[in-house]
């Protein structure tokens, strides 16, 4: 799964059962944050990480499974997008 904004890329990256997010900043400053919801509790944690032009890394890894949704946005600073919410 990708999504963009101007300068930036996101992959959200689904195995079995962990996901991870990875960023590629081209032209601009760029943020990523991959979100864990659980639908149980309601309780949610989210890990963001930004890089400048030129930089790309990734996010550390989330579990999912039929309790717990994973998502993604990205953001320039002044655009953002996400996707949806996948177990």
């Amino acid at each position: 799964m990708s999504i963009s904004v101007p300068g930036c890329i996101g992959h959200l990256n689904l195995s079995s059962n962990w996901a991870y997010g990875h960023l590629d900043s081209y032209t601009t400053t760029c943020w990523l944050t991959i979100f864990q919801r659980n639908d149980q509790t309601g309780g949610q944690t989210s890990q963001t990480i930004s890089y400048g032009p030129g930089g790309r890394g990734d996010t550390g890894q989330f579990y999912h499974d039929s309790i717990h949704a994973v998502a993604m946005a990205i953001s320039n600073g002044s655009q953002s997008n996400s996707t949806a919410w996948y177990h």
